[in-house]
């Protein structure tokens, strides 16, 4: 019998939010968004396939797992920005066995204790631990703990955080939250301010951290802060390892995008494309919407997971750093606009070097030493 070769699958262009700034928006409904994040457009500025390969465009695309260092990152996010309350709602602690030294965890516990009440131990763990709570209804069993748990996770919507992670984000938190330096980047302003914007026939979107308003000698100034985790594998002091930071993950690249994204902001306001922000001051977004592009900073507020470290850093629409990061940005657009053009969603990589023979000038010194 002839097999069918099966085609690839259909894909489905997902929703797209409106032009202007978004206050409250969800992390789901910003993601699931087509318009292009910072991420996006640094995949861009490497190799369009790199962007293609992990956009809604892919039908293959595969849904990846959400790693433990994501996790940690949200949850410190939501403590830091929002606050404990919002934190406390949003994300619980997973019950551990030491926590509940009397409980009983394994069918031996539970057997033990039948045992001295004079009662079958026969039979699977469920059977032991329902046998045993009729005979005591108030004996604690760590499965019914758990069981009430996920309960509670299901009810409120909660994301469950395994203990040390829990405790991590708690310490994370205070470690930045109590420099003096960093702290009031996260004070007196707005989380997760959204923007979706278009862009020279190009849909982009920027997610802000933490935005708030400053004075200047009665000049309104902009700020955002963003929050970022850094590693420091080389064990450079923490002030070169956050520099090392932006120039590998390419910072410089997100701040130049959200910078076109925040330019848009006194438009939007103007025009009253503002959603989710009946709970907002309205002054305060008319004294957002004065602020002029060049008034604006972009912080990253870096720290260390397992290191008591916060380190502040900035930059500004008109530093070099900025100016050349906003080339490329233009670049990564003049990219897109060129592969959707030529190729719709079904985008094709195209060896950008012309000549396939390999010259001594594409290769490392040490390769052709001594000829």
């Amino acid at each position: 019998m002839q097999q069918k070769v099966q085609t690839a699958p259909t894909i489905k262009t997902p929703p797209q939010l409106s032009e202007g700034l978004w206050f409250n928006l969800n992390e789901n409904s910003y993601h699931s968004d087509i318009a292009l994040g910072s991420g996006d457009i640094r995949s861009l500025a490497k190799c369009a396939i790199f962007y293609w390969q992990t956009s809604w465009m892919n039908p293959l695309r595969k849904e990846r797992k959400e790693e433990s260092y994501l996790l940690f990152g949200r949850a410190l996010h939501k403590l830091v920005l929002e606050g404990p309350d919002a934190f406390k709602s949003s994300y619980f602690c997973k019950p551990h066995e030491a926590d509940y030294p009397h409980a009983l965890i394994t069918a031996d516990d539970i057997k033990r204790e039948l045992k001295q009440l004079d009662i079958k131990t026969t039979g699977l763990k469920p059977e032991l631990a329902q046998r045993l709570k009729q005979a005591n209804p108030a004996a604690e069993i760590f499965d019914d703990i758990l069981a009430a748990f996920d309960l509670e996770l299901t009810r409120t919507g909660a994301t469950a955080l395994p203990r040390d992670m829990y405790a991590d984000v708690v310490a994370a938190a205070r470690f930045i939250l109590s420099n003096q330096r960093v702290a009031p980047a996260f004070s007196k302003g707005r989380p997760e301010v959204s923007i979706f914007w278009i862009e020279n026939g190009v849909p982009m979107k920027a997610r802000l951290d933490y935005v708030k308003i400053g004075k200047d000698q009665g000049r309104p100034l902009g700020l955002v802060t963003d929050l970022k985790h850094f590693s420091n594998s080389l064990g450079q002091p923490p002030e070169r390892a956050v520099i090392r930071s932006i120039a590998e993950t390419r910072l410089d690249i997100q701040s130049a995008a959200y910078f076109k994204g925040i330019a848009r902001i006194p438009e939007f306001i103007a025009a009253g494309k503002i959603f989710g922000a009946e709970n907002i001051n309205p002054e305060w977004l008319q004294l957002l919407g004065s602020i002029a592009p060049e008034d604006w900073s972009f912080n990253w507020a870096f720290y260390m997971r397992d290191a008591p470290i916060a380190l502040l850093r900035s930059t500004t629409p008109t530093s070099p750093m900025i100016k050349a990061a906003t080339m490329e940005v233009n670049r990564a657009l003049a990219s897109y606009s060129e592969h959707m053009k030529e190729y719709g969603t079904d985008w094709v990589f195209v060896d950008p070097i012309p000549d396939i023979t390999i010259s001594a000038e594409d290769l490392p010194r040490w390769m052709t030493a001594g000829v």
